[in-house]
């Protein structure tokens, strides 16, 4: 990341304002910490809470939750909650990989692999990033900070991170500048962080949204003069091409049509002659 020093120290001035004096201890069950990583990825912990509960008192176990298809998890949890759907589709598909995998529903087979393999193969069974790397530092104790595009969008918006930074980014230098030991703390921090900045977030949104509205309009206008301007033209051309179409047309006609013969000089001669003498019949008296 561009200017990092001048980010690390940002970031760990924010961190100090949100110090955790006690991080809660991680679930035992794995497939726990899965489903709370899926439904507060983007979301507040409150909502996160209320879709575990929900899931709770519809589904009897996992294998059950495995085998549910994607519409009814959505309108199980609701689907204003946010992403829903997409967090459907990723549960159903790692539950189902975790399944295939360990013929059961059990995630023990992941102990023994290297952190880093670990994460890797959170990803490949469909996990985002935000959950991938929570399940690896409250599931296994593995070095990860769990970022999602809330708290993304809300360090740029305190320029806390450099601008347009994308989110592997953003993690990537978290976990440089945090260590393991630190990590659990700093992201229930960045929970805290996210929380609070929820009403700003909010404005801002807003904002941009309005701001995104009326440049689509301006372009919209501006395409549609430019699409008038252009049909204006093309029916000038038109036009000014039928036009000059007639006048050679009328050219054409003009210059097809047989000339009149010119009479002979002694035709001339002879009609000029036969004048006198009829003026001279009319003059006679009537016997």
């Amino acid at each position: 990341m561009k200017n990092a020093t001048l980010y690390q120290k940002k970031i760990k001035t924010l961190l100090g304002k949100f110090k955790v004096a006690k991080v809660a201890a991680a679930d035992a069950d794995p497939i726990r910490v899965l489903l709370r990583a899926v439904f507060e990825s983007d979301a507040s912990g409150k909502q996160a809470r209320q879709a575990l509960d929900i899931i709770d008192a519809e589904y009897v176990d996992y294998n059950e939750l495995r085998a549910s298809p994607v519409k009814d998890i959505t309108e199980c949890v609701g689907k204003d909650y946010p992403r829903i759907r997409e967090k459907a589709e990723m549960l159903v598909k790692a539950l189902n990989a975790i399944c295939e995998r360990a013929s059961g529903m059990s995630m023990a087979y992941m102990d023994k692999m290297a952190k880093k393999d670990l994460r890797r193969h959170l990803t490949e069974i469909g996990l985002n990033p935000y959950t991938g790397s929570a399940v690896t530092l409250r599931a296994f104790g593995g070095h990860a900070v769990p970022v999602d595009d809330t708290l993304v969008e809300c360090l740029e918006m305190d320029q806390l991170i450099h601008p347009g930074s994308e989110l592997a980014d953003v993690q990537g230098f978290l976990e440089r500048i945090i260590s393991q030991k630190q990590a659990p703390a700093a992201q229930e921090a960045f929970r805290a962080y996210v929380a609070s900045s929820a009403k700003a977030l909010a404005k801002k949104r807003a904002k941009d949204a309005a701001r995104a509205k009326a440049e689509a309009e301006a372009a919209a206008k501006a395409e549609a003069a430019a699409k008038a301007k252009a049909e204006a033209a093309v029916k000038a051309k038109a036009a000014k091409k039928a036009k000059a179409a007639k006048a050679k047309k009328a050219k054409a006609a003009k210059k097809a049509k047989p000339a009149k013969p010119k009479a002979s000089k002694k035709a001339v001669k002879a009609k000029k002659a036969a004048k006198p003498a009829a003026k001279k019949s009319k003059s006679l008296p009537k016997k």
